[in-house]
């Protein structure tokens, strides 16, 4: 018998901008739900900011979860939210919450706080980036269009998206002592235990021995 579920679907900007975004979105959770044994009675999706605590149908979707009981599910973390705010308006529901980068299990405490702390990081950054860019444009007195402006902002992108790998790996590493303080302590162990509990790679894939070891000896 299928279980019932409501899934919810987000992106940042218009439907003239990021269309593919909701279709991707709504095609993953449908095959999702399809292979698990989910039967969609309800859509919930928006165009807002996942920083925003007050979406709409965000809050929508998790009172409604909340009062039938149902499933929600979602294609990833950062599409639910952008912000750690997010505890405080569902973690009574989380038992009830798929993620479909997750696989279908329900979701980890400690795999949620990084993954929202990353998606958090990666939308500040982003602020930080527009804003790092418009000024250093002003300050040459250039305008939108100037054929300098990806080498001007390249460095600034570079920075970013190392510190959002880093903030990643430091908490995959956090997630690591645990482990070891449980008894996983070989890498191979390792592998085996993040994969069993569906925690994925920055690039949402499985581990293996070699990208492990990389991001263990990572400096912190």
């Amino acid at each position: 018998m299928k279980k019932t579920a409501a899934i919810y679907v987000r992106a940042s900007t218009d439907a003239t901008k990021q269309a593919n975004s909701m279709d991707v979105q709504h095609a993953v959770i449908a095959a999702f739900a399809n292979a698990n044994g989910y039967n969609i009675v309800k859509v919930f999706e928006e165009y807002e900011s996942g920083r925003d605590d007050e979406r709409a149908q965000f809050n929508a979707a998790i009172n409604y979860t909340r009062k039938e009981g149902c499933y929600l599910l979602v294609n990833k973390c950062d599409r639910f939210a952008r912000s750690m705010g997010v505890f405080a308006k569902c973690q009574d529901i989380l038992p009830m919450m798929r993620f479909a980068e997750l696989g279908n299990v329900e979701p980890s405490l400690l795999t949620l706080s990084i993954l929202f702390a990353v998606a958090a990081n990666e939308s500040l950054m982003t602020g930080a980036r527009v804003k790092a860019t418009m000024a250093l444009l002003k300050e040459k007195g250039q305008v939108f269009g100037n054929p300098n402006i990806l080498t001007d902002a390249h460095p600034l992108a570079i920075k970013a998206i190392k510190h959002n790998a880093k903030s990643f790996n430091d908490g995959i590493k956090s997630i690591l002592d645990d482990l070891r303080k449980a008894g996983y302590t070989s890498v191979k162990s390792l592998v085996n235990r993040l994969n069993s509990m569906g925690i994925k790679t920055r690039t949402n894939g499985d581990w293996t021995y070699h990208n492990l070891y990389r991001v263990i000896n990572q400096p912190s």
